[in-house]
């Protein structure tokens, strides 16, 4: 008895199915929907930040295989600079006040 009930179920699912699908409100209703599932509306995003193929201000720039910059991004020349020349020294600091004891 359950095994015809539940053929009787899916066959009624299945008319259901093809009777939405022939009318116009049936395929106004699967439109919708998947304008929405075909792209999520923050899929670009990381934490409100764009990603970008190519390096931008502002935008994420993926990291390589070894899970480091490519070297095309890095700054040429290494990260740091020349030591330039020592700069003049400013004015000295009063001298400090002794703490009277009572």
């Amino acid at each position: 008895m359950t095994r015809a009930r539940l053929l009787l179920a899916l066959s009624a699912a299945a008319i259901a199915i093809a009777a939405l699908g022939a009318t116009p409100y049936g395929s106004a209703a699967l439109q919708s929907v998947a304008k929405v599932a075909v792209y999520a509306k923050n899929a670009g995003k990381i934490g409100g930040i764009g990603a970008s193929r190519k390096p931008k201000a502002g935008k994420l720039f993926p990291l390589g295989k070894g899970g480091r910059f490519p070297a095309s991004v890095l700054p040429k020349g290494g990260t740091r600079g020349p030591a330039g020349p020592e700069g003049a020294r400013g004015p000295r600091d009063p001298p400090a006040r002794r703490a009277r004891r009572a």
